[in-house]
């Protein structure tokens, strides 16, 4: 049990999501991937559902794209929703793999009146999409509580930062794919049982990719993104792409800590693909610490260069040493390189 501001909560767990609600709430299933939680006078309830659905057109999964394969799912609920009195004006924003539909209705159920703020988490997959639908009811006379207030931004939040299935044991095939955008510039997928996070832990925007799997190791993703010079911009030097790969073949040195086993450079779709394999060298470490410090790094730096700006997007994939062997280390090696050369540019970059 936690405490926000003014009343305790607890988190639930309903298919796979945590949801937190006030404490001295009730809840019960109601089927099909339903659910409801209220408090104990029914001014104020939540209501939860959760669906699996298919891809419209069956998808090959190594070419397959999820946000696209929701997109046909967000059309479908904003014409439900048409049908339905609204208040107000509906709203559709992009998240990871997806978008959030958010709309405001008002209705009446046995002769008294409420207030629906519906918000539809439609999140793609290469081969499915789940579309989560968290539904706050309240009665009109309960608008100004605090509670109410609390519960419309956490549901706002939840909404769009759903990955419910990251974690899910018994969740969805592994070799389905996610999309992850990187601030907007571009898109790789990672597995669907992968979490991800984004932080800033040396002052470099960072992304975290987490296998279910401990001994898979980490993914991290960083980027140089810069505006090119003058002379280069607008397609003056046409093989501006070498170039810039070349500095950084020049910057990439022998590291005094790192063992190098292999380094190979690549023409990609986008641009260059410089491929660095290296090892940790030994040195004094804890039993506890042995899966951190002594990793195998599968590094890719993808070049690219647009009209007016550069993008150098770097790849780690740490896997500890003594599970390096496995054959699911080299599965996960081949699959990260295939997404990497897949690698999409989104509407940030070069706008």
């Amino acid at each position: 049990m936690s405490k926000v501001p003014g009343f305790p909560t607890m988190t639930m767990v309903l298919g796979g999501m945590n949801l937190k609600v006030p404490a001295h709430w009730n809840s019960g299933h109601a089927g099909n991937g339903r659910w409801w939680v209220g408090d104990i006078d029914e001014t104020i309830t939540l209501y939860v559902q959760i669906e699996r659905l298919d891809v419209r057109e069956k998808a090959d999964s190594a070419h397959s794209k999820p946000t696209v394969n929701a997109e046909t799912y967000v059309a479908q609920t904003v014409e439900l929703l048409r049908t339905i009195p609204l208040a107000g004006e509906i709203e559709i924003n992009r998240i990871q793999s997806g978008h959030v539909v958010h709309a405001v209705t008002d209705y009446e159920e046995d002769g008294e009146s409420f207030r629906s703020y519906r918000w539809y988490s439609i999140l793609g997959r290469s081969d499915y999409v789940t579309r989560v639908r968290l539904e706050l009811a309240i009665r009109p006379e309960t608008a100004d509580d605090a509670v109410v207030h609390w519960l419309f931004e956490h549901c706002r939040e939840k909404a769009h930062e759903m990955d419910m299935f990251a974690r899910v044991l018994d969740g969805p095939n592994t070799l389905s794919l996610k999309d992850l955008s990187v601030d907007d510039l571009f898109g790789v997928r990672i597995p669907d049982d992968w979490a991800h996070d984004a932080g800033e832990p040396s002052g470099f925007r960072t992304f975290h990719c987490y296998p279910r799997d401990p001994h898979l190791g980490k993914l991290f993703v960083v980027y140089d993104y810069a505006p090119l010079k003058p002379e280069y911009c607008e397609g003056r030097d046409p093989d501006i792409t070498n170039k810039l790969a070349d500095l950084r073949d020049r910057e990439f040195v022998e590291d005094d800590e790192r063992r190098r086993l292999s380094r190979a450079r690549y023409d990609a779709q986008l641009g260059v693909i410089i491929y660095v394999v290296d090892d940790e060298k030994p040195r004094p470490y804890a039993e506890e610490e042995i899966d951190r410090l002594y990793v195998r790094h599968h590094q890719w730096f993808y070049v690219i260069a647009g009209r007016r700006t550069s993008l150098v997007a770097f790849f780690n994939l740490c896997i500890p040493l003594r599970w390096i062997e496995r054959p699911a280390v080299a599965e996960t090696v081949a699959l990260v390189e295939r997404e990497i050369k897949a690698l999409r540019l989104l509407h940030a970059f070069d706008s």
